[in-house]
């Protein structure tokens, strides 16, 4: 099971358990029912993980770079230190070290990686992190955003989906993303695999080991979304292979195709033409 810590958009200075646990951790609801003890704003979702918090404190280690900027700028944020003492800290350290307990150790991770700053973290840090914080409030009006899906235009296999404001009629952020993604339907999936000493087949046969599935009656059958499955249905159609799915498959499945060097030249042309 997977718990899940929502935080305030606002405040950003503790974690609020949902009440529910989850069979998986992408089944968690971006914003909450609950509100901030204190201000009143709408939770959202932080982060998720398969243990719960505790009091464990986490040290994040990075390099200094005096000629960076943006590192010094981060680390006033994470911090909350003046620019001038972090510029003499760096004149003696080639690491900084930050220490702090998960919500923290969360907020710090997420201001590293905004600025693209490499770091680690000991112990590892368990959970897996969302940052809705920055997107579910409009920059603009301040309203709450909503979670947003929309067809592109003239793309037939991607969607638009991010953070919408009803308010000002505007993106907060978007991005494209499959439609294969954003299909949640679990389909069921039969078809016989002859015993054949082949390269081809010995590639199906590990694409079968990869996903849950069992034999019966002769026939495989693999239970799985439409993202996981997509590459077997694709060798499936290339070597010939008839399968059943059930419920119908909406996705269209091209024969799968080795990447040839023609392929690879015509691809970077495309790039750099």
């Amino acid at each position: 099971m997977y718990y899940a810590y929502d935080i305030c958009p606002k405040c950003r200075n503790k974690f609020f358990e949902r009440k529910e646990a989850k069979e998986n951790e992408h089944d968690f609801d971006v914003y909450s029912d609950t509100c901030c003890e204190k201000c009143g704003e709408g939770l959202v979702l932080a982060c998720v993980g398969k243990k719960k918090i505790d009091d464990t404190i986490y040290r994040i280690t990075f390099r200094a770079a005096e000629s960076n900027e943006i590192f010094l700028n981060t680390l006033c944020e994470v911090n909350g230190s003046d620019l001038r003492t972090e510029k003499d800290k760096l004149a003696d350290e080639k690491n900084i070290v930050l220490e702090g307990d998960a919500v923290h150790t969360f907020l710090n991770m997420d201001s590293l990686t905004g600025a693209a700053i490499s770091y680690k973290v000991d112990p590892d840090f368990p959970f897996l992190c969302f940052g809705n914080y920055d997107v579910c409030l409009c920059p603009t009006c301040g309203s709450k955003t909503v979670v947003k899906t929309e067809e592109m235009q003239d793309v037939e296999d991607y969607m638009l989906q991010g953070f919408f404001c009803e308010k000002c009629n505007e993106w907060v952020m978007h991005c494209s993303v499959s439609k294969l993604a954003l299909d949640n339907t679990v389909y069921c999936l039969k078809f016989v695999l002859e015993e054949e000493n082949d390269v081809k087949i010995e590639k199906i046969k590990r694409l079968v080991e990869s996903l849950p599935s069992k034999l019966e009656n002769g026939q495989i059958i693999i239970s799985d979304k439409a993202e996981e499955i997509y590459e077997l249905l694709q060798h499936l159609k290339a070597e010939q292979i008839s399968y059943e799915i059930v419920p119908s498959f909406p996705h269209k499945v091209t024969a799968y195709k080795e990447v040839t060097e023609e392929d690879l030249k015509e691809i970077l042309e495309l790039v750099y033409n």
